[in-house]
């Protein structure tokens, strides 16, 4: 079974890639009535785009910003999605600012979601941020908290989503049902059937924030021997023994190119990154480890260009 050792996992990233990978699934879990509005194939990522934070005096890449449209209209509105496992990094006046620099950039209304996923404080976290006088409402902003420490890992078992699968290994757990929580998603798993690497990306979440000790490893096995089908089992088999295993690889590699890429374009802007994704995407493991290492230091495209013509020149 596939290791994972977390103090080198892109956590952030790897929230990133669960939505991007299920965008539609990851709104009718969260927000179902939305969903019911959108048009599912109409997403167009915007998350490149930089925003000024004139308070902060910095630049920040905006998390997820997502573009899609409704069923009824031809109206475009965009959906912040921002992941944040630091609580220390994150405050309702934040996610306010972020709304407000994307409206005044775009001009579409915006829908924003706060996808918190840090282990502690459980206390609720805000969703909304305002200001008033005794007699002016001047601000009410409201926006959707989602905060997995909040909810429990239970409440979403019974809908084959496979962002449910994913994310209950953040939710509310009672440690006596660590277990339990593995046994449901190799069931989800199962009954899902996705294809090797999205099964792969799901399965990480569980490597990653749900380490079974032997204990706890071996009841979840007898469990699974128990209450599952036998057709269950033999399909839960599968993806630990052979889809997670080259799931995994290929995760890893898209990882590698999703992050070579975003890099390319913070660097030399979106255009560059799509004039260069066929040659990221044509790299080996080995070689999307090297380019990521020397491209840190790039100061232009020449550099791109250099590089790549040293690495398909005849030796």
């Amino acid at each position: 079974m596939p290791t994972s050792d977390t103090t080198h996992t892109d956590h952030d990233g790897l929230f990133k890639e669960l939505i991007r990978t299920f965008t539609f699934e990851f709104i009718a879990l969260f927000a179902p009535k939305l969903a019911q509005d959108l048009v599912p194939n109409s997403f167009e990522f915007l998350d490149k785009e930089l925003i000024q934070l004139l308070d902060l005096g910095e630049r920040k890449e905006v998390d997820l910003l997502i573009k899609c449209r409704k069923k009824a209209k031809e109206v475009f509105f965009l959906i912040h999605i921002e992941p944040q496992a630091d609580s220390r990094k994150w405050s309702s006046e934040r996610m306010f600012l972020y709304t407000m620099r994307i409206f005044e950039r775009h001009r579409l209304p915006i829908y924003p979601m706060a996808l918190l996923t840090w282990d502690t404080p459980k206390k609720p976290a805000e969703d909304q941020f305002g200001f008033s006088f005794s007699d002016l409402d001047v601000l009410s902003f409201r926006f959707r908290t989602i905060q997995l420490n909040r909810i429990n890992w239970r409440t979403f078992l019974m809908q084959d989503n496979p962002v449910a699968a994913a994310l209950m290994s953040k939710m509310q757990i009672p440690k006596a049902e660590r277990p339990q929580v593995k046994v449901e998603l190799m069931r989800m798993l199962a009954t899902l059937r996705l294809n090797p690497t999205k099964s792969a990306l799901i399965y990480q979440f569980m490597i990653n924030y749900i380490r079974l000790n032997a204990e706890e490893e071996q009841k979840a096995q007898e469990t699974i021997k128990k209450i599952l089908p036998p057709e269950i089992q033999e399909q839960a088999m599968i993806i630990t023994n052979e889809w997670i295993e080259k799931g995994l690889e290929k995760g890893k590699l898209l990882a590698q190119r999703t992050t070579n890429l975003r890099l390319i374009s913070r660097r030399f802007g979106e255009a560059a990154a799509t004039a260069y994704r066929p040659l990221i995407e044509s790299l080996t493991p080995s070689e999307s480890d090297q380019f990521f290492d020397v491209a840190l230091f790039f100061t232009s495209e020449a550099d791109l260009e250099s590089w790549f013509s040293t690495r398909s020149a005849p030796e």
